[in-house]
Parts: structure tokens; sequence; C-alpha cells
């Protein structure tokens, strides 16, 4: 997409973002999903070691800071650290810190993951109404979509995640039937926006502060398992005294 195209694009999801409070954004505006990492990383994810087994969800986490300097953003590597949602937020982990492995940084710091970065951070910022400085929690994701047996990709149901925004991308999408993705203003009983993403890089963003979001149960119609893999980005606001002195 030549690049002033782009921009505006940006610009009319992020307003709407702020307005609606979830935009859909097309696959064409992101790279190459092939570089984001490529499909072999997915694979190589262990299993989320906080759901029963048999395992169907497999899951690495990373965190980055990324700092407008006003023409670009900034973004650099985080400490590996758990993962922790309040027991109000989301009930079911109680609380509790999950450690998951972490994204390799060769694989956090790609090309194609930053470019991925600072397009949801444009829209968010569109949205925000001007850039900030954010810790970005970023989760690689693959559920397994099994034949005889339905499993919810998000196990919590209809929830809030206790962050400012959130960016949902599809990586892939293969004998996977369900998984559509439901948006709710507050505690209303029927979603205003439901979608199924569909196309490698198809992303959901939210305000995370106004809405719900669940997605459906997933299964596979075909004799054998499918899959449904997504990467998840969490917009948290940088603490002020992390913030390195920009020249």
């Amino acid at each position: 997409m030549p690049r002033g195209q782009s921009a505006a694009l940006q610009a009319c999801l992020g307003r709407d973002l702020r307005t609606n409070g979830a935009v859909v954004v097309p696959s064409s505006l992101f790279p190459d999903s092939s570089d984001i990492p490529g499909w072999d990383s997915w694979l190589d994810l262990p299993p989320d070691p906080y759901l029963p087994d048999p395992p169907y969800r497999y899951r690495r986490f990373g965190r980055v800071q990324a700092v407008s300097d006003g023409a670009d953003w900034i973004i650099s590597p985080l400490p590996h650290t758990s993962f922790r949602q309040a027991a109000e937020i989301i009930p079911l982990y109680a609380g509790e810190a999950r450690l998951f492995d972490p994204i390799p940084e060769s694989e956090l710091m790609s090309d194609g993951m930053v470019e991925l970065l600072k397009l949801d951070l444009d829209i968010v910022s569109q949205a925000a109404g001007s850039p900030k400085a954010y810790v970005l929690g970023l989760h690689m994701i693959r559920v397994i979509a099994e034949p005889n047996r339905s499993r919810l990709p998000a196990p919590e149901g209809r929830h809030r995640d206790g962050h400012d925004y959130v960016a949902m991308h599809l990586m892939r999408r293969e004998d996977c039937r369900g998984g559509e993705s439901r948006v709710y203003w507050g505690s209303a009983e029927e979603p205003f926006l439901i979608t199924t993403l569909k196309d490698p890089l198809e992303s959901l963003i939210i305000d995370d502060r106004t809405v719900e979001h669940e997605v459906t149960l997933v299964s596979s119609p075909s004799a054998g398992p499918g899959v449904r893999a997504v990467l998840l980005v969490d917009f948290d606001p940088a603490p002020h005294e992390t913030l390195p002195r920009l020249p």
C-alpha cells in the first residue's frame, strides 16, 4: 500500500477506534506475515502450562518499550518477566503471576515485527489523541482445533484484559471452525461488533478500557486437527521513570 494511502487509512482507523471502541484492520496494511516471525517459530511454541492437559494452546510472551520521538517510534526490548492480570479483571487465574517461555529477542525485534508494532502504535496514538510511551506485551499463541472437541481459544470467556488497548492479529487459520470475535460495550448483553478473522494479519484492535470481548469455540471440520494462531499485543502506559532521554 502506498505510504500516503497507508497514513490516511491509519488515521481513519484511529478515529474509528476512538469513537467505536474497536476497529477491524485489513491485512493489506501490514507487512508480510512470514516476517513476523516465520511459521516455524509458531510451531515451536511450548504448551501453555496454566491450562489443563492435554495441551491445546501453545504460547510465548515478550515485552518491548515504545517511545515516540515525534517522527518515529523507538522500540527496544525489555527484560523477560511474568505476566499477571488482576483477579477482578480475570478471575480464572486468581491474580497469579504466570511465567511463559520468552519470545527470543531475534524474533521480538525482527524487522517485520517492529514494522507491525509501529503500525499498531500509529493507530492507537490516533485513538489516544497523541503519541504516548507504552510498554507492549506480546503474546504468540497457537490453538489446536480438534475434530471431536470444541475448545475456547480464550478460556477466560467474555472479558477485559486490564490494559489500555489490545491488538489481535491473526497469523494462520487452517481447518478451523468457529473462532468468531465478539465485542461488547461495557456490560451490554449483545455485541456491537462480530467478526471472524480469516486472512493472515487481518486484525482487531480494541479499547480495553471501554469494551469487553470474547472468542467463540473452535473445532476442526476435518478428520485431523486444525490451527488458529494469533499475535496479541497489549498496550500499557510506560512508567515515566523508565523512559530514555531522547536527543
